[in-house]
């Protein structure tokens, strides 16, 4: 797989966008549903999108994550063969696939955890998982099983156990030789032991490699799983910086977070982060922001800050969504295809993503290079990446009203920078530095 840097991503939930029944029904042939995302590859081919993320796609009994069984393709979706085909699709189209990874807890229907219920400790799975026989069950058991976060629905795998461990690693083994796939996105990451993703990322590069491991880590020191053989963590730090940085007119708090990442002196320099503005367990993007106008600017950062972008679907046409205390949340996962984008409430959106893609993918600068803030005032923001002889200045303008920024570093020299923005403007730099004029919540990426 390509570097982590070079990518950009387009992140599909399979199980929403296809309008798949949300309970599993259990019985019955598959539903070739998944055939229904070839239009999907096409809309991120478009997009200049390099990966795409799929959300869960192994046999569930209701959302993805409570898993039944992970060797085989859920009923709702299809197929094993199915998923093979879309796969060799994406790869005609030059598009990567990532599939999503829950090997810290599975479902109460789980086959495994179906045999502990009905033999309790005298099951050969008992120790499959965390379990304490001494204590009464969540729902009457005659045991006490550990849980994911208090979900009584989602049971703790004992990934200290061998035989756990292999089978688990061998069903991802099993993805690449069935499907095909480029990587994985490792859910929970932030309680999996980091000895069990070290040997995770070792069998999964020993049979493709390059494999690409992401870890979904919400809190801590992302190096910590990075150091365990994930290539990329999710990066929920910043993820609040740029949403809130708008909110509430405090461009500091975006600074402060880019400065302690990735800045001079920062703990995170040089890893390939992912960044996103939302996902599928975040309200929208649309839904947080205060201003819609602001979404504009956001797009722009979400592809010059350091780090690989992810790009939520829906959310590059300005869709709304926020979790519901009834309908759990499939609000964040709505059934959608690329042709109701046009009707959402931004589909001018979707042209400035594609140009974003385009400028990252041709300028090393928006890529890999290093950071460094130049400008920082309450609603209005400014930073400098290089790499080797290219820069890219970005400055963006969270304001109701025009402002000029003057931004200077010894970097900017006395060169002509293009706005990959808008082709006809160009600034020229000297000694004095670069002056920017920006309209209100507005962004320009000057390379």
């Amino acid at each position: 797989m390509s570097r982590a840097h070079d990518l950009s991503f387009y992140h599909l939930f399979p199980l929403g966008c296809l309008g798949a029944p949300r309970a599993n029904p259990g019985a019955g042939e598959a539903v070739a549903r998944l055939a229904n995302l070839e239009p999907w590859l096409d809309h991120v081919a478009a997009l200049g999108l390099g990966g795409l993320l799929l959300g869960p796609v192994c046999e569930s009994a209701t959302h993805g994550y409570d898993i039944l069984d992970l060797r085989r393709i859920d009923r709702r979706l299809g197929a094993d063969a199915d998923l093979a085909r879309l796969v060799a699709s994406a790869h005609a189209r030059g598009i990567k696939v990532v599939l999503d990874g829950v090997f810290n807890h599975v479902g109460r229907g789980h086959w495994a955890f179906q045999d502990v219920l009905a033999k309790g400790r005298n099951s050969r799975f008992a120790d499959w998982f965390v379990l304490d026989f001494e204590k009464p069950g969540l729902r009457g058991e005659s045991f006490h099983y550990e849980t994911w976060r208090g979900h009584d629905i989602l049971v703790t795998l004992n990934t200290r156990n061998p035989e756990t461990r292999e089978y688990l690693f061998a069903s991802a083994e099993g993805w690449i030789d069935a499907y095909d796939i480029d990587g994985i996105r490792l859910d929970a990451a932030d309680v999996l032991s980091l000895g069990f993703q070290a040997e995770l990322a070792a069998r999964c590069r020993a049979k493709r490699p390059g494999f690409w491991l992401l870890a979904e880590a919400i809190h801590g020191d992302y190096r910590r799983w990075t150091d365990a053989g994930n290539d990329s963590v999710t990066n929920y730090a910043l993820h609040k910086a740029l949403w809130s940085a708008f909110n509430d007119g405090n461009m500091f708090e975006l600074a402060h977070t880019l400065d302690r990442q990735f800045g001079p002196k920062g703990t995170l320099r040089g890893l390939p982060l992912a960044t996103f503005l939302d996902n599928h367990d975040t309200p929208r993007i649309a839904s947080k922001l205060k201003h819609a106008a602001h979404l504009a600017p956001l797009q722009a950062l979400l592809f010059a800050l350091p780090g690989v972008p992810f790009v939520y679907y829906g959310s590059e046409a300005g869709i709304a969504g926020e979790a519901h205390a009834t309908a759990h949340d499939w609000p964040l996962r709505p059934e959608l295809q690329p042709g109701d984008l046009a009707n959402l409430p931004h589909p001018e959106l979707m042209p400035l993503i594609a140009g974003l893609a385009r400028a990252r993918a041709a300028h090393p600068a928006l890529c890999d290079g290093d950071y460094e803030t130049l400008l920082v005032q309450p609603r209005a923001f400014a930073c400098l990446r290089r790499a080797g002889d290219g820069i890219a200045v970005t400055a963006v303008n969270a304001g109701v009203k025009p402002v000029r920024l003057k931004l200077h570093h010894d970097a900017l020299g006395n060169r002509r920078l293009a706005d990959v923005l808008d082709a006809g403007r160009v600034v020229q730099a000297n000694d004095n530095g670069v002056e920017v004029a920006l309209d209100p919540a507005s962004a320009v990426i000057l390379v």
